[in-house]
């Protein structure tokens, strides 16, 4: 009996210290205290209690302050490369084409933490045997090492001077020596997986490879190229024995636990079984039907599972052929394109093209927990008013009807979200606002719509072709949009009349040729046709265009300053030509004809003072004495070389300054490269940057820059580059012409403010726990100091 009252006591006392007014009776505490479990029936729970982390719920007692862990999954509109489990098999890794990769508490589904670092599309991802490092391999970029938090442990080179097209597959050996990773070439690189160093560079494929994995016993790699197996001696790096399939390309191999048979998927629709000593098929093909996407065998290795590109996923008796379930996809987006098992033998994880994630038990295949993806937005574009108050952002959702465009309101003072405004019907790449504020014009694939700020009530539309320009004059008058073919039209603000036509006088894209579609270069613009690029007003009324023009032998582009009253050309700036046969356009050729798109700025824009013009193009920024037609400076004149993922830039508001989305910083006066803003080079790359003007009365500058993938604004202080808050939309409902936003703001010290519902979204790490968001709610959910950072 004593120790039942000791165990009453500490329930109770344990209870007030979730700050959870107790409901319930004494003798229903002794009844739970002698069943052992959960209240018995009748029995009621504390007011207020959540669905908890199981393992997590005694209070943490670590001294180390709490992050924030946000727990939506992959974005939805890709899909999962690859999964990997921790050798516990408590943790599960995925990759996927959103630049993220998720570790999953395998117990909870909980997202334990979300590796970023500018990865693009990870392709790879690898767990190390001793469950404490885990490899990344993305479409740019080296192999990454990581810690279980998500710190960045070391960089993996290797002997491709950077210029290799991106890593497919990765492996570390069983013994946890080797780390071995295939890049989208034809190179197998092996490093030390203790010190990282590059080891030995395998080739001789002699084609792009897809896989590579180690046999049980570390001593043997495996590798298929698109028609042919390789089998390597790690230690020698000397091929011990290639076999062709004689199928279709080879798309996935997988070793049998007992390192004596080898399995093979392939686009012919078979799963093939090989005698890895030999080379030779065991038995007659598996038929899938369908290209085969992935293979494996169950931790077991009773069992031997094929995964089609369509989805269907059969799984046959290793030792007889004999096929023993089929499991068939809801839809396309259910398709499978990863598969894991854990070492416990029970468990199997599966992602798909729609970015979920299920948990399954490997003996029925039924899944055991989903881990559903994220519906977070994408976003394209963003502005501020003149003020700083309001920041506006351009961005796509997924509705239940398909895609749909939005442009969201933001509150840049205190980081709530104002409203949504829906309509567009594709991604909004275009928004700017009116120079009191007022007025709001959106652009979505040749749609135009402008609303009124302060009601969020929509005013008018235009329907056409796609601007490459949107202003409004500094009289808030008038809206002004303008096309890649120099015509400039002026529609009342308030509206959406037309007032003016103006057309920029001798732009050599003519009219005549506009009926034949004409010839495209491999860097995107019509051959022996000059294109506009980039087409802006400047604050003095008048415009200037961006132009590139290509043929067989060269590229070039021109800065021209026009006329806003008569269109009439005024200067031509001589930027850059670029021939292919150099190696610098041979560089350039071969990244805009790789599979990959090639991503730069092309952008101007006018100084504080309206004296120089900024240009960045390729990866380099010139600054352009707008009077005299002289060029003052080249910052960054290795350009795209040195750069390839340049995405935006800025002055600062002093003047003196430029900023790029990689954190750079330039003085514009000497050239001088400045200490970079080591926060913002630590961001994804920004395809939008903007400045925030202070607050009257102060001296506070802020920067913003939003993530294209994951849909989110990012604010920065001006002055000294540290990071302030992240504001980010975690999911859009639309339903029956219903919006529901859930947002979230947060600063780096954990403060946060949210919209009603936000606690689903979090929770807390202390240590290595996880902790429900009411564990910290009333100390870190604080709306005033995400306003005082802010402000």
């Amino acid at each position: 009996m004593q120790d039942i009252r000791q165990w009453i006591k500490n329930y109770v006392e344990n209870m007030s210290t979730h700050s959870l007014p107790l409901k319930i009776s004494p003798l229903c505490a002794l009844l739970l205290a002698l069943v052992g479990s959960g209240p018995p029936a009748g029995c009621g729970q504390s007011a207020g209690a959540v669905n908890k982390t199981p393992q997590s719920t005694a209070p943490p007692t670590s001294a180390s302050p709490p992050e924030l862990v946000v727990q939506t999954g992959h974005a939805n509109v890709v899909g999962i490369n690859d999964l990997a489990f921790s050798p516990d098999g408590k943790t599960l890794a995925s990759a996927g084409n959103d630049g993220t990769v998720k570790l999953w508490e395998t117990s909870t589904g909980a997202v334990q933490t979300t590796i970023e670092g500018g990865l693009g599309r990870v392709f790879a991802v690898a767990y190390s045997p001793d469950g404490a490092s885990i490899a990344t391999g993305s479409i740019s970029g080296p192999v990454k090492l990581w810690d279980t938090q998500g710190h960045l442990k070391a960089t993996l080179t290797d002997q491709s001077d950077g210029q290799r097209a991106g890593w497919f597959s990765l492996a570390f050996s069983p013994d946890n020596r080797w780390i071995a990773g295939a890049d989208m070439g034809q190179k197998i690189s092996l490093w030390d997986a203790k010190t990282g160093s590059l080891k030995r560079e395998l080739s001789g494929q002699g084609e792009h490879l897809l896989r590579v994995v180690f046999s049980p016993d570390s001593q043997t790699l495996a590798s298929n190229s698109e028609h042919k197996i390789w089998l390597w001696d790690v230690e020698t790096g000397h091929i011990q024995r290639s076999f062709t399939t004689n199928t279709q390309t080879v798309s996935d191999i997988a070793f049998a636990p007992d390192g004596k048979t080898l399995a093979s998927g392939s686009w012919d629709g078979t799963v093939r079984l090989w005698n890895t000593p030999t080379g030779t098929l065991k038995r007659p093909a598996l038929q899938m039907e369908a290209k085969v996407a992935r293979v494996a065998f169950s931790a077991d290795g009773q069992d031997v599972v094929g995964v089609a590109n369509v989805g269907i996923t059969r799984i046959w008796d290793a030792a007889t052929g004999k096929l023993k379930r089929e499991v068939m996809p809801y839809s396309s987006q259910d398709a499978v394109t990863a598969l894991a098992y854990s070492s416990d033998r029970h468990t199997v994880a599966t992602g798909t093209l729609w970015g979920a994630i299920a948990i399954r038990d490997a003996l029925t295949w039924n899944a055991r927990r989903k881990l559903e993806p994220a519906s977070n937005p994408q976003a394209a574009t963003l502005a501020a008013t003149l003020d700083g108050r309001l920041l506006a952002v351009g961005l796509q959702f997924e509705s239940h009807q398909g895609p749909a465009g939005a442009v969201q309101l933001w509150n840049a003072r205190s980081g709530q979200l104002i409203r949504t405004l829906t309509g567009h019907s594709q991604m909004v790449d275009h928004v700017v606002f009116s120079p009191n504020g007022k007025q709001l014009a959106s652009q979505s694939n040749g749609e135009l719509k402008v609303w009124d700020v302060p009601s969020g009530r929509f005013l008018w539309q235009q329907r056409g072709k796609s601007s490459v320009m949107l202003a409004f004059t500094a009289n808030n008058r008038s809206l002004v949009t303008g096309d890649i073919e120099g015509t400039i039209q002026f529609w009342e603000a308030q509206s959406g009349r037309l007032q003016r036509t103006l057309k920029l006088t001798g732009h050599p894209n003519s009219e005549a040729n506009a009926s034949a579609p004409p010839e495209i270069s491999s860097l995107g613009s019509p051959l022996g046709q000059e294109n506009i690029a980039t087409l802006r007003m400047l604050p003095d009324g008048n415009f200037v265009t961006l132009n590139e023009k290509s043929d067989e032998k060269s590229w070039s582009a021109r800065l021209k300053l026009w006329d806003g009253a008569t269109g009439h050309l005024r200067r031509t700036f001589p930027l850059d030509t670029v021939a292919f046969s150099s190696p610098r356009g041979r560089v350039l050729t071969q990244l805009a004809q790789s599979y990959f798109v090639l991503q730069f700025t092309r952008d101007v824009q006018p100084s504080p003072d309206g004296k120089l013009l900024a240009v960045s193009l390729l990866g380099k920024l010139q600054l352009w004495d707008k009077q005299s037609g002289k060029l003052q400076r080249t910052l960054n004149p290795e350009g795209l070389l040195k750069d390839p993922d340049f995405r935006a830039f800025m002055f600062l508001p002093d003047g003196q300054t430029i900023l790029t989305s990689q954190g750079r910083r330039w003085e514009i006066k000497s050239g001088k490269s400045l200490a970079p803003f080591q926060d913002l080079q630590k961001a994804e790359a920004s395809e939008s940057l903007i400045a925030l003007a202070p607050e009257h009365g102060t001296a506070k500058t802020r920067v913003a820059a939003i993530d294209f993938t994951h849909g989110s604004i990012k604010v920065w202080d001006a002055n000294d580059g540290h990071h302030l808050a992240t504001m980010r939309t975690l999911a859009i409902a639309s339903k029956n012409k219903s919006l529901t936003t859930t947002w979230l703001t947060q600063t780096p010290t954990g403060y946060y403010v949210g919209s009603s519902g936000i606690n689903k979204y979090i929770r807390w790490r202390v240590g290595h726990e996880l902790f429900p968001a009411e564990h910290f709610e009333a100390q870190l959910h604080r709306p005033d100091l995400v306003q005082q950072t802010l402000h």
